[in-house]
């Protein structure tokens, strides 16, 4: 029988936009890939959590946010590989609070108290919210995506001028170790 995680999608009192939520459902859908069955839910509050019925689960943990993951049996053990990237913390018998402190990837081992584990791998990316707002206030008309991974935030989308490209690449430089411009002009 395989243990059951309840997991959040969302970090604190931070509430996410209706965009981000279309975002968490989509990566409830490659979960469903990649941990054989999963499902999304919701309850009035707006919370999105993703049940997964799998023993590993890829997550993605914004740099200095934290996560809870819930179990339904007690746990025994919980391991992170990468201390460095990745804290936890037991906060209930069925409970490991994760935080984000650096960006890299942690694997975290989950045993239960009869001894199954789940593995899930952690990706600790920086947060860009910031640098989306910023990018909208400096070009408003301009038509930016900003994604990240790790310690690398991808420029894409539309703009105006090739000055307009370099300028976005300047700011998100203030953001992240590295920027990758995948910028085009406007035909």
């Amino acid at each position: 029988m395989a243990m059951k995680q309840i997991l959040p999608i969302r970090s604190g009192l931070r509430v996410f936009s209706p965009r981000t939520m279309f975002r968490a459902a989509l990566v409830a859908m490659a979960l469903t890939a990649m941990a054989g069955a999963a499902t999304v839910t919701g309850n009035t509050s707006g919370n999105t959590f993703v049940e997964l019925n799998g023993e590993s689960a890829m997550l993605h943990v914004t740099l200095g946010h934290s996560m809870f993951l819930n179990t339904v049996s007690r746990l025994r053990r919980v391991y992170v590989s990468n201390p460095a990237v990745l804290a936890s913390f037991t906060a209930s018998p069925h409970q490991v609070l994760i935080t984000a402190k650096a960006p890299g990837v942690s694997s975290l081992v989950v045993w239960d108290e009869f001894g199954r584990s789940s593995v899930y791998t952690v990706s600790a990316d920086v947060d860009v919210d910031g640098l989306r707002a910023a990018l909208h206030a400096a070009f408003p008309h301009a038509d930016i995506t900003v994604t990240a991974l790790q310690d690398r935030v991808t420029l894409s989308g539309l703009v105006a001028t090739q000055a307009e490209s370099e300028a976005a690449e300047k700011l998100a430089a203030a953001y992240a170790k590295t920027v990758a411009n995948s910028l085009r002009l406007v035909p």
